[in-house]
């Protein structure tokens, strides 16, 4: 949620952006010279790290600690994803 003189809008970030990335509202901004239409909104993106997971360009990445027994003789770890965890 974006608010604006009072007013509030919701603004969908797409997937994946990077930290200072632009995203254009188009017709949201301040209004025209003249009487002329509202200009573009632009807002500037700040991406907070994450607790758990960490970037490398688009890919997100995660260390975990594999016993050493399980490596060698395999087994299962569960794995946090965004969503939910894997086994």
């Amino acid at each position: 949620m974006v608010s604006l003189d009072g007013k509030q809008l919701e603004v969908r970030i797409p997937p994946g952006v990077n930290d200072g990335s632009r995203v254009r509202i188009a017709g949201k901004g301040g209004p025209g010279f003249a009487g002329g239409p509202p200009g573009d909104l632009y807002l500037v993106v700040s991406v907070r790290p994450h607790a758990i997971f960490h970037r490398k360009g688009d890919d997100l990445y995660e260390d975990i600690e594999i016993p050493l027994t399980a490596a060698i003789l395999g087994g299962e770890v569960e794995v946090p994803t965004l969503k939910s965890k894997l086994c």
